[in-house]
């Protein structure tokens, strides 16, 4: 009859049904791993993306915003508003991320829920406060953090891996 050995280590015998001896799955999940690599990539390009769209919004806005109309300047001052806030809840989350932390996975659940809402917002006033007919490249941002949320959502409240990699 074959021994099954642990597929890390080569060591340990273990059952049939699993890859890892005790040890080297404690070792496997005190690191970030699997699909977890995903969401840290979005969270940092996230940061990226928004210190750029704020960047250029700030730096191009001063020059024209006194000659725009009112819902316009409301509309711009939401968007300004909502990114900042959006940063600020981003860059919290990456750092209790990367630091392993019991909140991450909330956050990361507020970071997705708070996304898909201000881009729903945003899609909202786009189209009955700023009377644009809603097109395509209107809506697809929304339907991306929609179908994001939906994804990462579930797997931060449910995922084995995320329950042993969040523990500090």
């Amino acid at each position: 009859m074959q021994k099954w050995v642990c597929t890390k280590c080569g060591e340990k015998e273990i059952p049939q049904d699993i890859e890892y001896c005790e040890e080297c799955t404690e070792k496997s999940f005190k690191k970030i791993g699997g699909w977890l690599y995903l969401p840290a990539i979005s969270l940092i390009l996230s940061i990226i993306n928004t210190l750029f769209l704020l960047g250029k919004t700030v730096n191009t806005m001063p020059q024209f915003y006194s000659a725009l109309p009112d819902h316009w300047q409301f509309f711009i001052i939401f968007e300004i508003t909502s990114n900042a806030l959006l940063l600020l809840l981003t860059i919290s989350t990456v750092i209790f991320f990367f630091r392993k932390s019991k909140k991450a996975p909330r956050l990361c659940v507020l970071f997705y829920l708070s996304n898909t809402i201000i881009k729903g917002i945003t899609v909202f006033l786009i189209a009955n406060i700023l009377s644009i007919p809603i097109s395509y490249n209107n809506i697809l941002p929304a339907l991306q953090a929609i179908v994001t949320t939906a994804i990462w959502v579930p797997y931060f409240m449910v995922s084995i891996r995320v329950k042993r990699t969040f523990v500090n």
